[in-house]
Order: C-alpha cells, then sequence, then structure tokens
C-alpha cells in the first residue's frame, strides 16, 4: 500500500469509527424506544424576507401539533410526528437571519442556527405552521446592500435587460403606455452600465431610484413589446420590436427545413431518401414568424402539490408533445400553436422559477426554469397532455434506441415510436437551431444526450429534439423511426457505433453507465502493469487524429484504479489540445470525477453540474456526494437514496467512500436504518 492510500485509509477509518459510534448511538435510542421514527412525511419549507422580520412556513398536508422556542443562539421547532423537507430555499431567503437547519429527533425537531438574538412569534394558517423572526432590539437585521449587475444587451431584433441579483428576489411590474416600471422586493444597488439613457432604438431613458423602504425602482421608455419574467434568481425584460417583422429571435424560426424534400417517382439516385410516410406527417413549413393572430388561448390547469406541481393542456384534438432540457430550460412544444397564459403557471413559484411563452407559427412552446433536481415526467389522456413538475429523473418512460447505420449514406435513427411533427426554432439564449420532432405516444423520448460530429441529442422524456452543427442536416420522420442524415451521409466516428454510445433501452443498463469501472480497469491484461503498459504502447503507437482516443483510455484506466493524479494530467493534456473533447459530456464526467476523488471540489461541482448531465442517474450519485462533503445533509439525501445501485458495484475503496458519506448523512437525518444500510455496504453485503 503507497503512501497516499494509507492516508486514505486512515482517513476513512476514523471516519467509520466516528459514524460507528453515531450508529451505536442512534441503534440504543431506537432499542430504547426514544422516538426515532421512518413514516416522515414530506413537508414543503419557505423563508420570506419582510422589511422587519423574518418569516418561516412549513406546509403540512394536515393539522399537526407543534411547539416553538428560542435562545439567542438557536430556533427549535418541535413538531407530534416526523417530517422530511429542503431547507436551502428558505435559508438564502432570510439569511440575513439565519445560518444552519438541520433536523433531529428522527424528523420531529427542526433545529435553526440564528445569526442574531430574535423574538418569535408564531400561527396556523389552514395547515401551514408560520414562525415570525423579529429582531430581539427592535430594528431589522442590518444587512449590506448587495449591488446588481444589469446587463443590457441587442439581441436579434429585441433588447435584453438582466438584473442579477445575488439571491432570488421578487418584483412587480408595471407598464403605462411606453413606461415601464420594475420594483424590487429586496434592498439593492442597481449598476447600470454606463450612457444606459439611450442604449438602443427599443429602450431609452432608464433610471433607478430608490423607494421609501430602500428598495429599488428601475423606469424605462419602452418603443416594442415587453415580456419580462424570472431565470432563477436573475430578473429578465425583454423589449420586443414590431410583431410583424421578423424580430425576435423567440418568433423566428430559420428557414432551413428540416426534411428534405421528397424525390421524383423515378429517381435516378438509387441511394436518395425515400417519403414512407402519409401527406399527413410530411413535414410543415415552419418558416411563419410568429404565433398566428387568431390563435386561440388554451386554458392550463395549475394544480399546486406538496412536493410538485402538476400542468393539465387540454386539448380538443391529437396533440403530439416534446418535452426536454437545455442550458437550465424545460422545453415544453406541442405542436399546435395556440396562446397560454403563463400567469397561473408562474404562481407556483416554489417549483418553478421562470416561465415565458416563445412565438412560433406551428407550435405552443414554453420554456420554463424549475427548482434544482425538479423534473418533468408526462402523461396522455385521450387528447389532453399532463405535465407533473417534481423532484425526479429526467427520464422517459419508454426510452427510444438510437441506432447509428455506417456506410455510404450513414445516418442515424431512434425508435420505435410514431412521430407527428417535425419543426424548427432557434434558442433564445444561445442563438442557434434546435429541430424539435413531436411524438404522439405518451413517454417516448431519449434517455441520456448524444454527441455526434454533425449533431447532437438532447436528453428528453418525451419527442426529440436536436442541435444541428452541419447546414445540410435533415431530420424525417417515417412511419415508426426517425431517420437523422446529411448529404453523403453523416460523419460516424466509430466510438459512436459502440454498444456503450447508442445502447440505451432499459434491459441494458450496463451501457447505461458513465463509469464501467470493471472495463477499464482492463483485468484482462494480467495485472495493472501488464496493463499500463499496453495501454501507454497504444497511445505512442496511435495516429495523431487517434492518439487522444487512446489517452482517454489510459484516463480511465487510472481513474478506475484510483490514480488520481495521473489521470487528471492526462486529461488536461486532452483538453489543451481539443476542446470539442473538453465539451463533451462524458469527458466532463469524468474529469468531474477524478477532481473528485481528488479532494478538488469545487472544479468537480464545475464539470458533474454540467445541464448536459442532468438525465445521468449516475451523476446524481456524484452530485449528492459533493452536497454531502459540504455538509449539506439535506440535499444529499435524495441523490443517495436514488443510487446506492451504482456504489455497490463500485470498487473496493470508492465504495467505501460513498458509503460512509450515505452513513453520515443518514445520521445526519437521525435515519438509524439508512445509517445501517450504508454500513451493509461499506462492509460489502
Amino acid at each position: 500500500m503507497n503512501r497516499r492510500s494509507k492516508k486514505v485509509a486512515q482517513r476513512w477509518t476514523s471516519r467509520l469509527t466516528r459514524v460507528l459510534v453515531v450508529a451505536g448511538v442512534a441503534v440504543a435510542m431506537q432499542a430504547a424506544n426514544l422516538g426515532v421514527g421512518y413514516a416522515a412525511e414530506r413537508v414543503g419549507v419557505r423563508g420570506g424576507l419582510h422589511p422587519t422580520f423574518a418569516r418561516i412556513v412549513f406546509d403540512w398536508s394536515g393539522p399537526v401539533g407543534y411547539q416553538v422556542a428560542a435562545t439567542d443562539q438557536q430556533l427549535t421547532v418541535t413538531f407530534d410526528r416526523p417530517m422530511e423537507g429542503q431547507f436551502v430555499r428558505a435559508r438564502q431567503a432570510i439569511a440575513d437571519y439565519i445560518g444552519d437547519v438541520r433536523l433531529e429527533d428522527g424528523g420531529k425537531r427542526v433545529v435553526v442556527d440564528l445569526k442574531r438574538p430574535v423574538r418569535t412569534s408564531h400561527f396556523v394558517n389552514e395547515q401551514s405552521v408560520v414562525v415570525d423572526l423579529r429582531p430581539a432590539d427592535g430594528r431589522a437585521a442590518a444587512a449590506p446592500v448587495p449591488e446588481v449587475p444589469v446587463q443590457i444587451s441587442n439581441r436579434n431584433g429585441y433588447t435584453r435587460i438582466v438584473f442579477d441579483w445575488p439571491v432570488r428576489t421578487d418584483y412587480r411590474f408595471s407598464q403605462k403606455d411606453s413606461r415601464v416600471s420594475l420594483s424590487f422586493a429586496r434592498p439593492g444597488s442597481l449598476a447600470l452600465p454606463t450612457l444606459a439613457r439611450s442604449v438602443t432604438p427599443l429602450v431609452t431613458n432608464l433610471q433607478s431610484t430608490k423607494r421609501d423602504d430602500g428598495t429599488p425602482q428601475v423606469d424605462i421608455d419602452v418603443a416594442g413589446r415587453v415580456r419580462h419574467f424570472r431565470d432563477g434568481r436573475k430578473v429578465v425584460l425583454d423589449v420586443l420590436g414590431d410583431k410583424t417583422a421578423p424580430q425576435s429571435a423567440n418568433n423566428t424560426p430559420p428557414p432551413a427545413a428540416v426534411v428534405a424534400p421528397p424525390p421524383a417517382a423515378a429517381p435516378t439516385n438509387v441511394g436518395a431518401p425515400v417519403q414512407l410516410v402519409p401527406e399527413s406527417l410530411r413535414p410543415q413549413d415552419t418558416a411563419a414568424a410568429a404565433l398566428p393572430e387568431n390563435a386561440d388561448t388554451l386554458d392550463v390547469t395549475v394544480k399546486i402539490e406538496l412536493d410538485g406541481v402538476g400542468l393539465a393542456f387540454p386539448f380538443n384534438e391529437p396533440t403530439g408533445l416534446a418535452a426536454f432540457r437545455r442550458g437550465g430550460w424545460l422545453w415544453l412544444v406541442f405542436d399546435r400553436p395556440f396562446r397560454i397564459d403563463t400567469g397561473p403557471i408562474a404562481a407556483a413559484d416554489e417549483f418553478i422559477a421562470a416561465v415565458e411563452q416563445l412565438e412560433h407559427g406551428q407550435a405552443t412552446v414554453l420554456r420554463l426554469t424549475t427548482t434544482p433536481g425538479f423534473n418533468a415526467s408526462v402523461a396522455r389522456e385521450a387528447d389532453r397532455w399532463e405535465i407533473v413538475i417534481a423532484p425526479q429523473l429526467m427520464r422517459p418512460d419508454n426510452t427510444l434506441k438510437v441506432t447509428a447505420n455506417p456506410g455510404r449514406d450513414a445516418n442515424v435513427t431512434l425508435g420505435p415510436t410514431v412521430p407527428t411533427t417535425p419543426l424548427s426554432m432557434r434558442d433564445p439564449e444561445v442563438g442557434d437551431q434546435i429541430f424539435v420532432v413531436t411524438v404522439s405516444e405518451s413517454g417516448h423520448g431519449v434517455a441520456r444526450s448524444h454527441q455526434f460530429s454533425d449533431f447532437r441529442l438532447l436528453p428528453s422524456v418525451q419527442g426529440v429534439a436536436v442541435v444541428p452543427y452541419a447546414d445540410d442536416l435533415k431530420v424525417e420522420p417515417r412511419a415508426k423511426e426517425i431517420v437523422i442524415s446529411a448529404a453523403g451521409g453523416l460523419r460516424l466516428a466509430a466510438a459512436q457505433t459502440r454498444r456503450r454510445v447508442l445502447a440505451t433501452t432499459e434491459e441494458k443498463a450496463n451501457a447505461e453507465r458513465m463509469f464501467d469501472f470493471s472495463t477499464w480497469r482492463h483485468s484482462e491484461a494480467g495485472g495493472y502493469e501488464s496493463a499500463q503498459n499496453r495501454l501507454l504502447a497504444q497511445v505512442e503507437a496511435a495516429m495523431p487524429d487517434a492518439r487522444n482516443a487512446a489517452r482517454l483510455e489510459l484516463a480511465r484506466f487510472y481513474f478506475a484504479h484510483g490514480m488520481g493524479a495521473r489521470a487528471r494530467g492526462i486529461l488536461q493534456l486532452i483538453a489543451t489540445e481539443s476542446e470539442d473533447t473538453a465539451r463533451l459530456a462524458t469527458f466532463r464526467a469524468l474529469r468531474g470525477a477524478v477532481n473528485y476523488i481528488m479532494g478538488d471540489f469545487d472544479n468537480a461541482r464545475h464539470d458533474l453540474f454540467d445541464s448536459d448531465l442532468d438525465s445521468e442517474p449516475e451523476i446524481t450519485l456524484w452530485r449528492a456526494a459533493l452536497a454531502a462533503e459540504d455538509g449539506e445533509f439535506g440535499e444529499a439525501t435524495f441523490g443517495l437514496r436514488q443510487s446506492d445501485r451504482f456504489v455497490q458495484s463500485y470498487p473496493d475503496g470508492l465504495r467505501k467512500r460513498f458509503a460512509f458519506l450515505g452513513a453520515e448523512t443518514a445520521l445526519a437525518n437521525s435515519d438509524a436504518r439508512g445509517g445501517e444500510f450504508w454500513l451493509e455496504i461499506a462492509e460489502g453485503a
């Protein structure tokens, strides 16, 4: 055992001892029947900052008994039955008053560290328990006034103004004629750009003032239509030009056709694509820029639950849907154009941080940002689509098989499914094109992101979304599948025909893993030294265009053997020589994991929280581990519960590391049984 291995072993032996001591106490409590419970109710926890006090709200599903006690350093709320919940957003909202929050006594007691002495008051509002905190000296907590950067940019036909608050901040919008006002609910200093009084032809005379309570207000003269929304902690205001002109990136799909035109009846080119679908399924012209003036309004039903929100879209005829993620946004694309009142959806702000409708001539396009860890599932009942946004993985019920077909006219097929309508649109954030194919069968989607030389498949719970890299890319809906091709055939790398990249059906679970330790260890070579020498020789012998692939295999080998420093050095070399490789989700996952085992948690977080990895179940484990390393045991709980199947197949050292983190997390939440479960995994049971 080398020196580093001894240090790691000593660290985890110490941690195991600490965990076992805590576990012994927890088990003793359980044996003595001291109230450790396991049927905990999931309770929503909210926080709100007011001018003279802070408020914490516990949203129970039914009546509950409780007691509130406070000292100068600590607030305790004790309920008569156990709960579980997330405290991060509440803590951020009233960070001037409170610090760490944790559950004790099997989830019955909430303990809050106070930053200053407070006077408490409390009451019940329907089923919710409300606790108010007022400074004991009668003065509101004096928090430093944050500077809020204001960014103004000209887009394709519209102007965007972004107020980059350090924390999520409520605001109020008002407009009278061409004068727009935004009033914010939190004190802040708006850092307006210089020369902001004459920004663009659409935005002029931009001024900031402070109201009587110290909160800022900005007044803007505009020469166009206005929309506004929240993007996480940011507040965004767009000023759009004349609706009849092709102004906005949101409402100007590119003229490029999604699918090649049908060939002549007697084609001379045997390899030309043949249209196999009836006229009703042939691609529609999506060049119409804006939502039709006579488009009807669809009344969306919004049902807010304790741990999520349901959205029901009651169409009166069959309608296809695509639901996918890109860049932190959840896209919902229906292949019929309707107007949507986004107000009721935005009201579910515990789960939906921002919502907007993008105008499109042939479709209803919604974009939402959700609470971290919350994703969509879809269901169809007759012509009605139901979307549930809850703490769940972004996974389709029926995973489409992705198949690469090399050859002269190389293409990629997805199926089996019944596609409905191909559409094209632009991403207003990035400005590039997205091809979207809606699907009528519920739950047919792409389980993971796929990177090809000519395009990228985005993860979806419904339908297919393609980001093209080649100008001549074609996306064709066939009778029972979707075909992606290009003039002269796609450029398919050899690696993209391998089972790891393309085998995505549920029965091939091993191919779904991000980290294939058993393969990467190369045990078939007859030992560590033999395998290392063979891989080094392959790097030496590789042609220049294949050398990075050989290096990547060597980095995987070192990672699988716990040699983090060697793996990281090779990955740094690959990233220096090939930016395209460094952008791949699989590369970022490996680099993030390597940084994690090296203890470089900041860089690990940068890679492992990349949005391209949101659909990867195994990455959920590593994100949860990062949360546990930071002491955020409440945040770590959900991810660890979903990921134990991966931990059990990891190499011995890594399995114990994650298992001990799982035990610490469980016991920090007073979950003795959970602690025992993870300790059994650590022992290899």
